[in-house]
């Protein structure tokens, strides 16, 4: 049986990296909810690093295994993609066009899908859960960037106008400030960081996604203290380091795995490599995303309840690539175009952090 023939996919979803496929066909090993994800072209080098052994030995031991979907590494051909890239073509949106699948690929990673036999799946991508502190940061900059999120700004840059949603009320674990932004979120017209996967219920997603955040209570804090104690200088403080230390982009799991270590164990923090590839790592943590699901009830699994019915769920986080230290002089460029836009047009708003981490610059 032929798994990896472009009749046994269809087009599910896609972000800036990957395309999604969910497989379609007969074969009892794949039927029970799969989803193939196939790396998109970035104009660069082939990847090289293991995406596998990065989202098992690096960000499991950071964030926790349970909350990771398992993946494995499968060989594809360039007849397979290029079929499949010709297939899914009239099914992708308009503004993902200009970056296709990349044909030199040489594997896929295959994935469980949380929509399959769930009564409802939605995806939230958090962004940044804290606003920065570090001492490196210019005072006319510290100013601006302690009072108004990262995620605010940038939305105003693109979009000349501030969003009702902040990611710190989702991530303040506040009944009432998470239930704010879940509605605001839903209500922008430029939202695409909450998605509908799923839905055959007649359940709120806002809601839905209340009660799992809210019952899990350990995620959001745990994300947002690695995005905190990874980043603790701030872009501004980084980029100087990465002008006087160049670092190449690290492949070998190895590398990040000695950064992981010394990480937890509090290790060489005046170390620049260490600094700069802690800083790389925070970038991943602050561009996942989460995926929850409701199922019918389960007595052995965690529940959640919802207009007085109890729903099984699942909550899981997606998206924990291995970013490229190379892109350290990109991220430094649109940090400043945002902290300027932002003064440039004398932008006011208070978001508000009110969970602290105890980090020193």
């Amino acid at each position: 049986m032929d798994r990896f023939h472009v009749s046994q996919w269809n087009y599910r979803a896609e972000g800036n990296a990957n395309i999604v496929l969910a497989y379609q066909g007969n074969d009892p090993l794949y039927k029970l909810g799969t989803l193939l994800r196939l790396k998109k072209d970035d104009g660069g080098e082939i990847a090289s690093h293991d995406p596998v052994a990065f989202q098992k030995d690096i960000i499991g031991p950071l964030l926790g295994p349970d909350y990771l979907i398992p993946l494995r590494r499968v060989a594809v051909t360039p007849a397979f993609l290029q079929d499949m890239a010709h297939a899914i073509a009239p099914h992708r949106p308009h503004h993902r066009h200009h970056r296709g699948i990349d044909h030199r690929a040489r594997f896929g990673l295959l994935t469980q899908d949380l929509t399959y036999r769930s009564i409802l799946t939605c995806e939230l991508k958090p962004k940044w859960g804290f606003k920065p502190t570090s001492k490196q940061i210019v005072p006319e900059h510290a100013r601006i960037k302690s009072t108004i999120c990262r995620f605010c700004m940038h939305h105003f840059l693109k979009h000349k106008t501030l969003s009702d949603y902040c990611p710190l009320d989702i991530y303040s674990l506040d009944r009432c400030r998470m239930t704010r932004a879940l509605r605001a979120i839903q209500q922008d017209d430029h939202n695409d960081k909450f998605k509908v996967l799923h839905n055959q219920s007649s359940v709120s997603p806002a809601q839905a996604a209340l009660e799992i955040l809210s019952h899990d209570a350990c995620l959001l804090p745990r994300l947002a203290e690695l995005q905190t104690r990874l980043d603790t200088l701030d872009v501004e403080g980084i980029w100087p380091l990465y002008k006087r230390c160049p670092v190449d982009d690290i492949h070998d799991t190895q590398t990040w795995q000695s950064v992981v270590e010394r990480f937890l164990t509090a290790e060489v923090r005046d170390d620049p490599v260490q600094r700069i590839l802690e800083y790389v790592l925070s970038m991943t943590f602050k561009d996942c995303s989460i995926l929850m699901s409701l199922y019918a009830y389960d007595p052995d699994l965690p529940f959640v309840e919802l207009d007085g019915t109890r729903y099984a769920y699942a909550i899981k986080v997606i998206d924990t690539d291995m970013k490229k230290v190379s892109k350290i002089p990109l991220w430094y460029g649109l940090d400043q175009r945002i902290v300027q836009n932002a003064l440039q047009y004398a932008l006011r708003r208070e978001c508000d952090a009110e969970k602290k981490y105890n980090v020193v610059a």
